[in-house]
């Protein structure tokens, strides 16, 4: 039985093969490539009009769960639609961009920030252009439901230095 735990991967995609090309590969090749073993990855079609459901089903085979929502629900209802298709003992959802490319340690990491604090329900990790520059550390949203973003770029350019992850 394992300890870890269960980690689902949502990566909710739209025409991702016509307008990403080999960065849509890469994405879910970095999804499936984690060092984090307890985890599944969900691939949800939002109405795409290209063939990335059938390019990732063939492609990726059973190693990614393809689910077509049939129409564009946009970015928060696809993402809650897709999340009835996690597995049931899944403990986190990782919302992933198709676009996005996770550094192999990336889900063990934020698994061990969140395992830090109980209270903690939701945490991004740092946003990283691909030519290196750091942008955003995520956000907070307020008891009011006012949200914030945390740029770290001022900061990156005082310390004058790169910033080390957790």
């Amino acid at each position: 039985m394992n300890k870890e735990p269960r980690v689902t991967i949502i990566i909710l995609n739209f025409n991702g093969k016509r307008y990403l090309g080999e960065l849509l590969d890469k994405a879910v090749d970095s999804a499936l490539n984690q060092k984090y073993a307890n985890l599944e990855v969900i691939f949800a079609d939002n109405g795409s009009s290209d063939d990335s459901v059938e390019y990732v089903s063939n492609k990726y085979g059973d190693k990614v769960r393809v689910i077509d929502l049939g129409k564009n629900y946009g970015f928060c209802l696809g993402n809650n639609i897709a999340s009835r298709h996690a597995s049931h003992d899944s403990k986190y959802l990782l919302f992933m961009n198709p676009d996005a490319i996770l550094s192999s340690d990336y889900i063990t990491k934020l698994i061990r920030a969140m395992g830090l604090d109980g209270s903690i329900g939701i945490a991004q990790g740092l946003e990283i252009s691909l030519d290196g520059v750091a942008h955003k550390i995520g956000g907070f949203i307020d008891n009011y439901g006012r949200s914030f973003v945390i740029d770290v770029k001022p900061v990156i350019r005082s310390l004058n230095k790169p910033i080390e992850a957790l």
